[in-house]
Parts: C-alpha cells; structure tokens; sequence
C-alpha cells in the first residue's frame, strides 16, 4: 500500500531537526496523486484554491502525520495548524466543523 513507500515513512519517521525540501514535497505530492489515489486531484476538485500551505497539510493528514506533529515540518506552531484545519473544513464544506471533522474527510478521501 502507498502508506510504506519510502518518502512517506521519511515524513513519519523524520527527527525533531528534518526540515522536508521542496523535492520532498514534490515527492509526496507525486506520490498521492498517482492514478490509483488521485488525492490531490479530487481534493481540488472539492476546493479548488487551496494555498500550498493548506495542501501540505492535507497531505500530511492524509498520509497519517499526527496533527501535533504536522506544525514540526512545515515550522509553525500547533494552533496554527489546528485553525487551519478548521477554517479548511469550513471553506471545502461551507458548514462549520472540527478540525477532526477536516481529518475524517481527507482520510476518506
């Protein structure tokens, strides 16, 4: 399954000092829109003008980071990252939500 290749187990398993580079991304990226998941095609056809920013951080949902740990790769902090999941639920949904409820959509997805 997409969950063991190995650019996701980088991002799963990476230390407190790993900071993902811009081909890092592009590897994840690559990796969850491949035909068979097509994530970030469908995640764009739900909300089309996600920032790079919000995609990252579905991505990182998707591929099970830990919403506390999803601030250390993208070097903001934890409410940051909870506001953002909320307001992105928000905006794809146009109904208030959770962060978890922001969560269990890409997860499904």
């Amino acid at each position: 399954p997409f969950i063991n290749q190995p650019i996701i187990l980088k991002f799963q398993t990476s230390l407190d000092d790993w900071h993902p580079d811009t081909e890092d991304w592009q590897q994840l990226f690559d990796l969850l829109n491949q035909e068979e998941l097509s994530f970030i095609s469908r995640l764009k056809t739900k909300y089309e003008k996600l920032s790079l920013t919000e995609l990252k951080i579905c991505c990182l949902i998707k591929i099970q980071i830990p919403p506390a740990q999803i601030a250390r790769p993208l070097e903001v902090s934890t409410n940051y990252i909870y506001m953002v999941r909320t307001r992105l639920y928000e905006k794809i949904h146009k109904q208030k939500g959770k962060a978890k409820d922001l969560d269990m959509f890409i997860l499904n997805l």
